[in-house]
């Protein structure tokens, strides 16, 4: 259960790294605030798969964006189609990383 103080309904959260682990977690706890989420990896099919089961279990509006943060001109492209297509990102988790 969410705290009564930490209501964010409506708010437009982009979790970057989220369609597994901590980012899916960090994506399903805003989704139960009451968040719109916006996922992003760069595997469009697990993101999907996320959104889908995000959804599902929470009832949110979720998104699926897949950019490869490494890349400006693909964070650039990404952040525009977000804010045309859901909305100007109150919340940014930037969760993803590589490990080698």
């Amino acid at each position: 259960m969410i705290h009564p103080s930490f209501d964010i309904t409506d708010r437009i959260a982009l979790i970057t790294g989220s369609s597994r682990g901590i980012g899916k977690a960090f994506a399903v706890g805003l989704a139960e605030a009451g968040a719109v989420v916006v996922l992003n990896a760069r595997n469009a099919e697990a993101l999907t798969e996320t959104a889908d089961e995000i959804r599902g279990a929470t009832g949110a509006t979720v998104h699926a964006r897949p950019f490869d943060v490494t890349d400006p001109a693909s964070v650039a492209a990404g952040i525009a189609d977000i804010e045309d297509t859901v909305g100007p990102l109150d919340i940014c988790v930037n969760n993803a990383g590589m490990q080698k």
